[in-house]
């Protein structure tokens, strides 16, 4: 039995009878591209010591690297979002995905410190293309009174992808060493092909470009980037750039040296901090998924703001306690919560901007955070190396971070069932 929504919009029951079979490929190709994405990125988080060790380098040094790439990603963002807008989301979604696989393939054959750290610049902006051709081509084919769900999906990959990367790590690692594992991370590139096969083009894209070719264009709509900061958008522009600037220095506080933390704190080998990150990660697969149901439910705002609430009660246990079984339910609360949260962010992102800069806006002002959250591991580092625990340092900059979302999130407005029009 159908019904129609308050915004308009008709239901025919259960939310995935209203999903066609190409809505779902395009979503599935979006989220295989991020978990692909995520698996490249994590395998360096989960060798950090041992590549130090092989390059001579200090902890801190590594972590300039993590703030390098994930600071390149703005400029992935910035380049590939444009093109998306311009040229449609299926060009630069699959030439990212194949940037970043050969990347990661050429970190496995680095010779030197200085050689690694470029090449993971180049990772970071490639890294940054997929998410901004690949996020607003699910959200605009998906059905708009199902989109926190999507979202929520959408999102779910990045924990997916860390945990195959935290399962080929478990395999790869103890025998061929932790160039094996980059050599791992150029399969995404296969995924390209599946994309130029099956997936469709976003039709909001289409749409609008065939009323671009009616009539003169203008600056802002040759370059998408300019759009961002006109008088009418600016605003948004700049509190999306804080929102994302607090959610990624909250991500990266707690995840960038919590392997590292579980084995010099809580003295795990491989196996055990593999079944630790397996869990986090199984928790926070199911936060995002949560959140993005919730979002749907109770809007992005509230949702955002109370999972951010709980995650901050939750830190002690994630990384002030040193027994593993304490650390353990930590870890299970800061995945569904800390970051689970990042489930609605897709949609809240997709429904901030207009189609005329979708993948600008949403690519940049993700990226934007990442290159400030990029600071988040060389600033624990540091704390870390003044002689404050690991531990501590991870809580203090996740705290920080946690009540900023919070705030941000809380004084802008709430963008749930936004319509995607071809004329805006």
């Amino acid at each position: 039995m159908s019904q129609v929504t308050p915004e308009g919009v008709e239901r025919r029951g259960r939310w995935w009878q209203d999903v066609t079979r190409d809505q779902w490929r395009t979503l599935g190709g979006a989220w295989a591209g991020w978990v692909l994405d995520a698996f490249d990125f994590t395998i360096l988080l989960l060798v950090l010591p041992e590549i130090a060790k092989t390059f001579g380098v200090s902890l801190v040094a590594m972590g300039t690297v993590v703030t390098g790439t994930l600071f390149c990603r703005l400029f992935g963002g910035l380049l590939f979002g444009t093109w998306a807008d311009r040229a449609g989301r299926l060009l630069p979604l699959m030439v990212s995905i194949g940037a970043f696989s050969l990347l990661s393939l050429a970190t496995a054959f680095t010779p030197t410190f200085a050689i690694f750290f470029i090449v993971r610049l180049l990772f970071g902006i490639g890294m940054g293309g997929e998410w901004a051709s690949g996020t607003p081509l699910a959200m605009e084919n998906w059905p708009r009174q199902h989109r926190g769900i999507a979202s929520g999906i959408l999102q779910g990959g990045w924990p997916v992808g860390y945990l195959l990367a935290t399962l080929v790590y478990l395999v790869v690692f103890p025998i061929w060493g932790w160039r094996a594992l980059f050599v791992a991370g150029a399969l995404p590139a296969l995924l390209v092909l599946y994309i130029r096969a099956r997936m469709p083009e976003s039709p909001v894209y289409l749409e609008r470009q065939e009323q671009l070719q009616q009539r003169e264009a203008g600056v802002g709509d040759r370059f998408s980037i300019v759009r961002l900061f006109q008088p009418d958008l600016l605003r948004t522009t700049l509190h999306a750039f804080v929102v994302m600037g607090a959610m990624m220095f909250t991500y990266y506080s707690l995840n960038t040296f919590w392997p590292t933390f579980l084995g010099s704190a809580v003295h795990l080998g491989v196996g055990g901090k593999t079944l630790f990150l397996v869990c986090l990660n199984a928790s926070s697969l199911i936060g995002y998924w949560g959140a993005g149901w919730l979002s749907e439910k109770f809007g992005r705002r509230p949702t955002l703001v109370g999972y951010a609430v709980l995650a901050i009660v939750s830190l002690p246990l994630f990384s002030l306690a040193t027994t593993a079984w304490v650390v353990f339910i930590g870890g299970v609360l800061i995945g569904a919560l800390g970051v689970g949260l990042w489930g609605v962010i897709p949609a809240y992102l997709s429904e901030r901007f207009p189609t005329s800069s979708r993948a600008a806006g949403s690519g940049t002002a993700y990226h934007v955070g990442a290159a400030i959250g990029s600071f988040a591991a060389t600033i624990v580092a540091l704390i870390d190396a003044a002689g404050v625990s690991l531990g501590q340092a991870i809580a203090i900059g996740a705290a920080i971070a946690l009540v900023a979302v919070a705030v941000s999130v809380a004084v802008g407005p709430e963008p749930r069932g936004r319509e995607f029009v071809a004329d805006a």
